[in-house]
């Protein structure tokens, strides 16, 4: 199992390690919590919205029901 040429060698690979300025890291973890903060949000309206449509529709099938029914009591007693 290689594991890459030994930092010892000769044309050995260099790595450099580059420290972010004092606070980007922050701003960058704080850019991160709120890009997923206005992910998080949109997901809660969308759902919102699903949920505000589910309930339309449930009310119309309730109302669609109410009137089978009503429907089938006069059909009943008319005949």
């Amino acid at each position: 199992m290689e594991s890459g040429p030994a930092v010892s060698q000769p044309g050995a690979t260099t790595l450099t390690v580059v420290q972010d300025a004092p606070g980007e890291k922050l701003a960058q973890t704080r850019a991160r919590c709120q890009a997923m903060i206005a992910a998080a949000e949109e997901s809660v309206h969308r759902a919102q919205v699903a949920l505000f449509a589910a309930q339309e529709r449930l009310r119309q099938a309730q109302e669609a029901e109410m009137s089978f029914r009503k429907r089938q009591a006069s059909r009943t007693t008319a005949a």
